[in-house]
């Protein structure tokens, strides 16, 4: 996958998840509210959290997502896609991820991403 426009990235460390679950659920609302796309790659019970954290600013989840600006990869199952005898292989996953991120941003002025690959990978 390759795009042609490049977007800042931001990176943050948190010691405790209920702030990091706040702030997610925040941004992602905004997201949405500007009209931009939002994918997540995370745990089922993340997933209940961040769209509990929606609700509760006014997003409608299912709305969102029957639109297909909010879309919701489980993150076990995304990492068994795209890895190869263990580790993270590029070619699955422009091939499954990619083709999500390549999608939306065809269609909304930008995508915001969290994901908890890396975490999931890590235990």
């Amino acid at each position: 996958m390759t795009s042609e426009r490049a977007e800042p990235v931001s990176l943050q460390f948190y010691d405790e998840t209920a702030p990091l679950l706040n702030e997610l659920g925040r941004a992602m609302c905004v997201a949405l509210d500007q009209g931009h796309a939002v994918l997540c790659a995370v745990s089922d019970s993340t997933r209940l959290v961040l769209e509990e954290q929606l609700t509760k600013r006014g997003i409608d989840v299912s709305d969102a997502r029957a639109r297909g600006q909010y879309v919701y990869l489980d993150a076990v199952a995304v990492l068994s896609e795209i890895t190869r005898k263990g580790r993270p292989d590029r070619i699955r996953f422009d091939d499954s991820v990619g083709c999500e991120v390549e999608s939306l941003v065809n269609e909304y002025p930008s995508v915001w991403m969290y994901g908890e690959l890396a975490a999931v990978m890590w235990m």
